[in-house]
């Protein structure tokens, strides 16, 4: 549905394979489940990026999509 009203809108419609997307550094790209401190904070224990743990994953997909 969502990739039918996007083609509509003459919008581009990119899939994003979702594995990771909430354990992997926004800032540095590094995959650790350890690092998802709980299921609202993000804490890279390699860069020390800290940052909402939604907003995380959000970047993560965008960047995926690029």
């Amino acid at each position: 549905m969502l990739e039918y009203e996007t083609v509509l809108r003459g919008v581009t419609f990119v899939t994003v394979l979702p594995e990771f997307r909430s354990q992997q550094c926004s800032a540095r790209g590094f995959v650790r489940p350890g690092d998802r401190v709980n299921q609202a904070r993000f804490g890279c224990l390699a860069s020390g990026h800290k940052v909402n743990a939604d907003r995380h994953a959000a970047k993560n997909m965008l960047r995926r999509a690029q």
